[in-house]
């Protein structure tokens, strides 16, 4: 997983973090081009560090975390920034990390 053998790689999934927070408080809005930024740029950290296999890891991630809060979307529990932003997160840390953090 990105986080467990980089771990100097996630500021940027805590800069996307801090400014989804600082908008989502000020404005009820998360930004789709920041979730969109940050899902890409979690597979590219993946890639990058880890060749084909984390991208894979990667994308696994953000589909869980996406997969995982739609429902709730859906029966009006949250709004698509949270779902959306969810998927970023997912690509940063991976299926494995992204069911902990859901699940705890």
């Amino acid at each position: 997983m990105l986080i467990e053998e980089n771990f100097h790689v996630i500021w940027p999934l805590l800069l996307i973090l801090a400014i989804a927070t600082y908008t989502d408080v000020k404005a009820h809005r998360i930004s789709n081009l920041l979730s969109l930024g940050g899902v890409i740029t979690g597979l590219v950290l993946h890639g990058w560090t880890l060749g084909l296999d984390g991208l894979l890891v990667g994308l696994g991630g953000a589909l869980l975390g996406f997969s995982v809060l739609l429902p709730l979307y859906m029966l009006g529990g949250m709004a698509a920034g949270d779902v959306k932003l969810m998927a970023a997160v997912g690509a940063f840390l991976g299926p494995q990390s992204t069911l902990c953090l859901l699940y705890t």
